[in-house]
C-alpha cells in the first residue's frame, strides 16, 4: 500500500517550477500501478489498472505535449477542455475501483481500512468533477470570444470580461474543494497502510 500512498500523492499534487511538473504525474501513476500489483487477488485493484495506464500515456503526452505547445489558440483550448473532462471520467473510475478494492481488502482482512470514508470522498469528488466539467465547458467558450475580439462585435466585451472573471473564481472554488478530497484521500490511504502495515 505504501507505493500506492506515494504514487497518489504524485497524482494529486502538482510541484510546479517555472511551469514544469517536477514530480510529474507519470511518476505517481507508474507507483500506483506498481503498487496495485501487489495485490493480484483484489480484482477491483486489477479493473483500476488498464485506467492507471490510460493516465499514464496521458501524462506522458501532456509533459512532452506542454514543453512544446502554447495555449493561445481556440482550437488548442477546445482540445484541452474535452480532454480535460475525459481524463476526469478515466481517473474517477480509476479511484472507483481502487476504492472498492479497498472494500474487498477489509472484507478480507478484516481490518479498518477506511472503505466508507473513501468512498464517500469518492462521490463528493464526483459531484465536483461534474460541476467542475460543466464550468471547463463555459469557461472555454468564454475565453475563445476573448481571443477572438473582432468575431464579438455584437457582443458586450464588458459583459464577456466580467462572466469570464465569476467562472475564473468558481473554477478557483472548485480547485480547492478537489485539493481538500485529494488530502482527506491521501490521509485515509496512509491509514489504510498503517492498518496493513500492523
Amino acid at each position: 500500500m505504501l507505493k500506492i500512498f506515494i504514487g497518489f500523492l504524485f497524482e494529486f499534487i502538482d510541484f510546479n517550477i517555472y511551469g514544469f511538473d517536477i514530480a510529474a504525474d507519470f511518476i505517481g501513476h507508474i507507483l500506483v500501478y506498481l503498487g496495485l500489483n501487489e495485490y493480484p487477488d483484489i480484482a477491483s485493484f486489477q479493473k483500476a489498472k488498464p485506467f492507471t495506464i490510460v493516465l499514464l500515456i496521458k501524462s506522458l503526452i501532456f509533459t512532452i505535449l506542454g514543453i512544446f505547445i502554447k495555449a493561445d489558440n481556440s482550437v488548442f483550448m477546445i482540445v484541452s477542455a474535452v480532454l480535460a473532462i475525459a481524463f476526469a471520467v478515466v481517473t474517477l473510475c480509476q479511484l472507483y475501483h481502487f476504492t472498492k478494492g479497498v472494500g474487498e481488502l477489509e472484507e478480507k482482512t478484516g481490518l479498518d481500512l477506511n472503505y466508507q470514508k473513501l468512498f464517500d470522498l469518492w462521490n463528493k469528488r464526483k459531484f465536483v468533477e461534474i460541476l467542475d466539467a460543466v464550468f471547463i465547458v463555459i469557461a472555454s467558450v468564454f475565453a475563445i470570444l476573448n481571443l477572438t475580439p473582432d468575431k464579438i462585435n455584437s457582443y458586450d466585451t464588458a459583459l464577456i470580461t466580467l462572466v469570464s472573471a465569476v467562472i475564473s473564481v468558481i473554477s478557483a472554488v472548485f480547485v480547492i474543494m478537489l485539493l481538500v478530497i485529494e488530502i482527506k484521500q491521501l490521509i485515509y490511504i496512509y491509514k489504510a497502510k498503517q492498518a496493513l502495515d500492523t
